[in-house]
């Protein structure tokens, strides 16, 4: 492969089976796409392309994705990355899947994306701290996808990325409550109690979708204070196959102008929002559409 030297295009995405790149890719200096990066166990080192060696692809455009970041056992093979520096990405994939967890943190820290990076996803992430520290230096980050962190137990304080209009989160399978946490505005140095503050949590979000949370009972934001604004621009919230999650935030629903609201494999919540007999299907009656179970109980064309 590696004399393919004018080669523009590698499309390699969803090679879950793959198990390393091979040596001599790196001389494909003039490559535009290349989906995926799968770092090598150590069964592979020998034919495998090193990590460090995705410096050679300063002409890479809008996506990357990099697979096996478990992979890695030392932390300076990720340091010597210059992802920031391949200002035509504007959405990476950063896959925590392989062998060794212990070094998650020190190497997803390593891996800071370009500053015009737009769509971020992160999957099987085993490190104990929430958010990288990068993260706010990402002004124009549209969406973001947490997928399957092991030691999850609280998300992330994702509003501290207030440009953010999507938000996917999926089988983060010890979270068991959703509070003010995820607003992160206390870590601001901002008391939810003020009154004399005016914020918003999410400004330009739009949609919000939670997927296969098993053990997931709680989401209450506890916040009363009319000048805290939480989600004031989401259309669309979907709830799929989170069955122990007992009720839906109110302020939710007071704050946000809902146009879409999806409940699916949520026994609880659909018995509890059944359309005009559920004990809370006043707080969701004013949605245009609304499916549960798969059946549009309202929709704004009949």
């Amino acid at each position: 492969m590696g004399k393919l030297i004018n080669l523009r295009h590698l499309i390699n995405k969803n090679t879950n089976s793959l198990r390393y790149i091979p040596k001599g890719i790196e001389k494909l200096t003039h490559l535009q796409t290349f989906s995926e990066f799968h770092v090598s166990g150590s069964d592979y080192c020998s034919k495998a392309c090193s990590l460090e060696f995705l410096n050679q692809f300063g002409h890479l455009e809008r996506y990357l994705g990099i697979q096996g970041l478990g992979n890695v056992t030392n932390v300076s093979e990720a340091q010597r990355i210059q992802l920031k520096n391949m200002k035509n990405i504007f959405k990476l994939e950063l896959g925590f899947g392989g062998s060794d967890s212990v070094n998650n943190e020190a190497i997803i820290e390593a891996l800071q994306p370009p500053p015009n990076l737009q769509g971020l996803k992160i999957s099987w992430y085993a490190g104990s701290t929430v958010l990288p520290n990068w993260i706010m230096s990402l002004t124009n980050l549209r969406s973001i996808d947490l997928f399957e962190w092991i030691n999850c137990e609280q998300l992330p304080p994702l509003g501290k990325v207030s440009s953010l209009e999507s938000i996917v989160i999926r089988r983060m399978k010890s979270v068991k409550r959703v509070g003010i946490e995820i607003l992160g505005l206390e870590s601001d140095g901002i008391t939810l109690s003020s009154s004399s503050l005016s914020v918003s949590a999410f400004p330009k979000l739009k949609s919000l979708y939670f997927n296969d949370m098993e053990e997931w009972k709680e989401w209450d934001f506890e916040i009363e204070d009319d000048n805290i604004t939480i989600m004031p621009s989401l259309r669309l919230l979907e709830i799929d196959d989170c069955p122990k999650l007992k009720v839906l935030p109110k302020q939710i629903f007071r704050m946000a102008p809902l146009e879409n609201l999806r409940i699916d494999r949520c026994p609880i919540l659909s018995d509890l929002y059944r359309e005009r007999t559920g004990e809370n299907w006043s707080d969701i009656s004013h949605i245009p559409n609304i499916e549960i179970d798969g059946n549009y109980v309202q929709r704004d064309d009949r």
